[in-house]
């Protein structure tokens, strides 16, 4: 498994076919270094094997991939990576405010910005934040609260893919 990630598809995109990761692994200049990728137990669950670990690494810290417009999570099966979204967080607060108090539940990687990808809007930034942590050990996903208090207001955090509010 050192050379392996598994993709975590949106739910509401299922059914996957291997033609739907085309053209996110082009994008992101990786689909050469993919020498065994296939469907793992559920559709929305993939097993990509890369050439080298150093190749699974590069992919891991692209931080995931839009695949038939949703997206799509890739983990790491040797280390307790995950990757969430924040919900209704306030524009004045910062990435580096969310680092801080996220860090009580392990090494935060990376707080980013989560785009629009409706047409017309895609340069305007949401009031979701997309958050990789590295979990502390005995901390599982589980373990992280579902409200916080980010700048006064409450903020949502949603630990599973494919989560709509419509």
């Amino acid at each position: 498994m050192e050379e392996c990630v598994f993709l975590h598809g949106d739910l509401e995109k299922i059914t996957y076919r291997l033609e739907g990761f085309r053209a996110p692994f082009k994008e992101v200049r990786f689909i050469k270094e993919i020498t065994v990728i296939g469907a793992f137990q559920m559709n929305h669950m993939w097993l990509v094997k890369m050439r080298s670990k150093a190749e699974k690494d590069a992919l891991l810290k692209t931080g995931g991939l839009q695949v038939k417009g949703g997206f799509c999570t890739i983990i790491d099966p040797i280390q307790h990576d995950v990757t969430v979204k924040i919900h209704w967080v306030d524009f004045d607060v910062s990435n580096e405010s969310m680092r801080q108090a996220l860090s009580e539940f392990g090494e935060v990687l990376e707080v980013s910005n989560d785009n629009w990808t409706v047409a017309g809007f895609e340069h305007a930034t949401s009031k979701t934040r997309v958050v990789r942590l590295k979990l502390k050990e005995g901390v599982v996903l589980e373990d992280l609260p579902h409200l916080f208090k980010f700048g006064g207001a409450p903020s949502f955090l949603w630990p599973r893919v494919g989560h709509r509010f419509a």
